[in-house]
């Protein structure tokens, strides 16, 4: 049994051995329902926890830590990694993922990066799928001041986006299932192989953890309690100061950055072209990392929680 409603602390310490018992990292970060509780989950439920490291060099660290921790590793995923060149093993989103790794009665999966790449995306967005991740909450095992700095500033255009994206009357609840929706637009996995209710378990289940961990620009959003007014107009004055990922699509596609429908239209766009190629090139990388008995029971876990709701 996981750590259902266990407080912070206790999951950091979890989390931490894991951590200790491999190669040095820059950062290292938990997250997603096996860190988080969420709507849907019973007290005897065991998800997989979530974790991504941070690292100077992805091959040195993978050579570490398959002399250390070898079983993390399948026979493919190691051919794969001492046969392929540096681009062709970080793939379209410079991660790799292990899944399925047992270790002190838990089960986790873990996604290795570089940091330079880390902060690239999350300054940039021109790669939406660590971004996306970290804008919903991460547990923080270490890290440094620029990853710091990277993450508020994802966060802080995440609730832009969603500003330029919500009614002009909405509340706290809808704003930040909105928010959290940014990274599944476009993705099949909200089709074929996930809970239809994911995001608004999300929510539900950290609804008080996402009020502490985004403060509402007061610029551009008028509070009142949870109802919220957002001033499309002046959200607009903020449009250039997006990721240039983003800016740079929006420019290129020729949409009027004076009027907030062709913005948000654009903004549907980019994450519905990003999330779906970065989650198709995700599964096809996963199953280099991991091979196919490691990976056929971790899609068949998201396509059981699409069938019983979780």
């Amino acid at each position: 049994m996981f750590f259902r409603g266990g407080d912070d602390m206790n999951k950091k310490v979890i989390l931490e051995k894991f951590v200790a018992n491999r190669p040095e990292a820059i950062g290292a970060y938990g997250y997603g329902s096996g860190v988080f509780s969420q709507e849907g989950y019973k007290e005897t439920d065991n998800p997989q926890i979530d974790i991504i490291f941070l690292v100077e060099d992805l091959i040195d660290w993978h050579k570490e830590n398959m002399r250390i921790n070898g079983t993390d590793y399948s026979i493919m995923g190691k051919h794969f990694l001492k046969t392929s060149d540096i681009e062709d093993i970080k793939g379209k989103n410079r991660i790799t993922y292990f899944s399925h790794i047992n270790e002190n009665g838990f089960r986790f999966k873990y996604g290795v990066m570089e940091e330079k790449d880390f902060l690239l995306f999350l300054n940039s967005w021109q790669n939406f799928f660590v971004p996306g991740r970290f804008q919903k909450p991460v547990l923080k095992i270490i890290g440094s001041e620029e990853e710091d700095n990277a993450i508020e500033y994802n966060k802080r255009q995440a609730m832009l986006v969603t500003a330029l994206i919500s009614p002009t009357i909405t509340n706290r609840f809808e704003f930040f299932r909105l928010l959290c929706s940014l990274s599944y637009n476009g993705t099949l996995r909200m089709v074929i192989a996930e809970n239809p209710n994911k995001v608004f378990n999300i929510v539900e289940g950290n609804y008080d953890r996402l009020n502490e961990i985004y403060s509402l620009p007061e610029d551009y959003i008028e509070t009142d309690g949870d109802l919220l007014l957002i001033k499309h107009t002046k959200a607009l004055k903020h449009v250039k100061e997006l990721p240039i990922g983003l800016l740079t699509y929006l420019y290129k596609n020729g949409y009027d950055f004076s009027n907030v429908f062709s913005v948000r239209h654009g903004i549907f766009d980019f994450l519905k072209e990003h999330n779906k190629a970065e989650e198709i090139s995700q599964t096809i990388e996963g199953i280099k990392t991991n091979g196919i008995v490691r990976s056929a029971p971790y899609l068949a876990a998201k396509v059981k929680k699409r069938v019983v709701g979780k």
